[in-house]
């Protein structure tokens, strides 16, 4: 019989492969979950709970729901949540492949209604780049980074202050949102956006990588995108079918982020 080891959490995919679909159920490892199997169960399925069904200990025909104990708790979307926040990587060596133009206006939608607005004032704008040429001349400001020519996407996300000055004109009313503290606030803004469709992204199993080279050229950038006054660039992303596997990054521990 296949074991799996508390600190792994994972069930070999060879072993996986040889049980029957009754045992499957038992251990609360529904059919449609059982997917992306690469040497090890991987997160898969509709949603990404991957090994997160499987944290019951296996040993020697005793498991969860199986005898050895009360079966674990369904899985929720935290869950899910957690384990795509987990997985985050920079990717920075892409597949060729494009990605199809609807799911960037998927997730371009969807970041927007799913990020806060200051006041609801909507300062913010993405301006993507997908042909060659347009990432050829994002390159060299870009300072050649070769993944700016590798992803198929690149995204330049914007505080834009224009949309709301025009809506004040237009109405005759006194310009404002035209100083630091109005760029401030389109700033981050922007990179809440930029962040929330980092994570739709990743959940569609595409890569990304953000560009602090945006703050180096934010004028020569918005020069070359034609954007119009009082909208400046912030930050820009790469987005691209991930052609590498990283470790994750070492981070500090919670302490030195979190005080009260």
């Amino acid at each position: 019989m296949p074991r799996f080891a508390p600190s792994v959490g994972c069930l070999q995919a060879s072993a996986l492969g040889s049980l029957s679909p009754a045992w499957k159920n038992s251990v609360l490892l529904p059919e449609r979950y059982a997917v992306h199997l690469h040497g090890r169960f991987a997160f898969g399925g509709p949603i990404a709970w991957g090994s997160l069904l499987m944290r019951g200990q296996y040993s020697g025909g005793h498991t969860a729901g199986m005898g050895g104990g009360p079966p674990p708790p369904p899985p929720t979307p935290a869950d899910g949540m957690h384990a795509l926040l987990r997985r985050h990587r920079s990717i920075r060596k892409y597949k060729p492949e494009p990605i199809a133009p609807e799911l960037v206006d998927e997730v371009c939608e969807l970041a927007i209604a799913g990020s806060s607005s200051s006041g609801n004032l909507n300062m913010v704008s993405i301006v993507r780049s997908r042909s060659q040429a347009q990432r050829q001349a994002l390159y060299g400001l870009h300072f050649e980074q070769p993944m700016v020519l590798q992803a198929p996407l690149v995204l330049t996300f914007c505080a834009d202050s224009h949309r709301t000055r025009q809506w004040l004109a237009q109405r005759g009313a006194e310009l404002n949102f035209g100083n630091l503290l109005s760029y401030h606030v389109a700033a981050f803004d922007a990179i809440i956006v930029a962040q929330t469709a980092a994570l739709a992204f990743e959940s569609h199993g595409l890569g990304l990588c953000y560009m602090g080279t945006t703050l180096h050229r934010m004028r020569e950038i918005a020069e070359l995108l034609h954007l119009p006054d009082h909208v400046v660039p912030v930050t820009s992303m790469v987005v691209g079918w991930p052609d590498e596997a990283p470790a994750a990054r070492d981070r500090l521990a919670l302490s030195a982020y979190v005080h009260d």
